[in-house]
């Protein structure tokens, strides 16, 4: 019972950095700094106990590419005479969640002993499953909306105005990457660890793949671009394109199907019949909607990137420098109204300061492949998917790599050797 409970403090953790939220009851610091801070104790506790913490020195050039990133947007705003500091003290953010990270994966070990990749695909499985289940909760119980928005600083009424589902520190964009690293991480493990699955685990993953997938569009469509790279993933893995299918897949693959036609039958009965979630269903597969409406794959998504693709800078100044604004600086709202991610970098500190970044997040993942060869081709993905969805937004994923970084450092064994030799 005990070791039951541990585990759902170490979910509602990871829950609290992978969808943070800035709390009523505690508005000085959102969930993810107060982890950090928790990070930082516990450390400081490793570095006493073992008396040997260094931390690997790639994190401190890592660290330079984070710098260097920030000091170029110092440059741009100051040049520019602006006050958007969106980006300016990026080094401090990679820190916080390097720092809130550690905490994440120190609780996974006091639960199991240890933290590895199948453990944290777990709980990422878990925490997504639950956040859509709540999104659903949230939006159609009326009582648990209220609760909900009472705890949470102006989210519910930011929400309300866009009409979107919204989990406890979930919406928009931002959760539709994090749903599409998850769904890639699963997809990743399930294809190359499908021997040591019981059926159980299997039915397990899938179910919460299928969740994941439709109630995730559902918040935000984003997680689609997971699913396509997850499927094309999972079909070359299993080897349909060379029609020698191995063994070992027939049982997911029985599973998929099953939980497709279910969910195929299940989603036609609320579509036609529950008229509350019909616009809900219209909004996550409007692509699919409007191809077959209108014989063409159409969303607002891909009409507003469309546009943006001919809102590029006009100006060589503004090429180099940017114009220092992230954000509208009169009203709510993305500068010049463009969502397009490389194109929100450009303009706030221009084509030097989106290297920068690339730079960062380069270093980041050869970082990770560095510990953890045998996922290299999950964090090949997961940039991956980083530099496609800016196409469509800004985001960042590197708390993902930075959980990646901190996993590596975890051992199975707590000797104190073990642990001096990874340091």
């Amino acid at each position: 019972m005990v070791r039951y409970l541990c585990m759902v403090i170490a979910a509602i953790v990871c829950s609290f950095y992978f969808f943070p939220f800035l709390p009523n009851f505690f508005p000085a610091a959102n969930t993810k700094i107060i982890l950090a801070i928790l990070g930082v104790i516990v450390f400081i506790y490793d570095t006493i106990k073992y008396r040997s913490a260094q931390m690997p020195s790639s994190l401190f050039v890592l660290s330079i590419f984070a710098g260097l990133f920030s000091l170029w947007n110092w440059v741009a705003i100051t040049y520019n005479n602006t006050y958007d500091f969106t980006y300016s003290n990026y080094i401090l953010s990679m820190w916080v969640w390097f720092a809130a990270a550690y905490f994440v994966c120190w609780c996974i070990k006091m639960v199991h002993n240890s933290c590895n990749i199948r453990l944290l695909a777990n709980y990422m499985a878990i925490v997504c499953v639950f956040q859509c289940i709540i999104a659903m909760t949230i939006h159609y119980i009326p009582s648990i909306k209220s609760f909900v928005d009472m705890y949470l600083v102006d989210v519910g009424t930011h929400m309300d105005s866009i009409k979107r589902l919204y989990g406890i520190g979930s919406g928009l964009d931002s959760t539709g990457v994090m749903l599409s690293a998850t769904l890639l991480i699963m997809a990743v493990y399930l294809a190359n660890h499908i021997k040591e699955m019981s059926m159980r685990h299997i039915l397990l993953y899938t179910i919460s793949f299928f969740v994941i997938v439709i109630i995730g569009n559902m918040i935000s469509r984003t997680t689609s671009v997971g699913v396509t790279i997850s499927a094309i993933y999972l079909i070359c893995t299993i080897g349909i394109p060379k029609l020698s299918i191995k063994y070992n897949y027939l049982r997911f693959i029985w599973v998929f199907i099953f939980l497709l036609i279910m969910s195929i039958i299940i989603g036609y009965y609320y579509y036609n019949y529950v008229p509350e979630v019909q616009d809900q269903i219209r909004f996550a597969f409007e692509g699919f909607f409007n191809w077959i409406e209108k014989g063409k794959w159409s969303t607002s998504s891909t009409t507003t990137l469309s546009e943006d693709f001919y809102r590029w800078p006009t100006d060589m100044e503004t090429w180099v420098m940017g114009d220092g604004y992230f954000v509208d600086p009169e009203k709510p709202g993305f500068y010049k109204k463009i969502d397009m991610g490389y194109l929100r970098f450009i303009y706030y500190s221009g084509i030097v300061g989106l290297l920068f970044f690339i730079s960062f997040l380069i270093c980041s993942v050869y970082l990770c492949i560095y510990n953890m060869k045998s996922y290299k081709s999950l964090i090949l993905l997961l940039i991956l998917l980083q530099f496609i969805v800016w196409l469509k937004v800004s985001t960042d994923i590197f708390y993902i790599f930075a959980t990646f970084i901190c996993c590596s450092y975890f051992l199975d064994n707590t000797s104190n050797d073990e642990i001096e030799k990874v340091a």
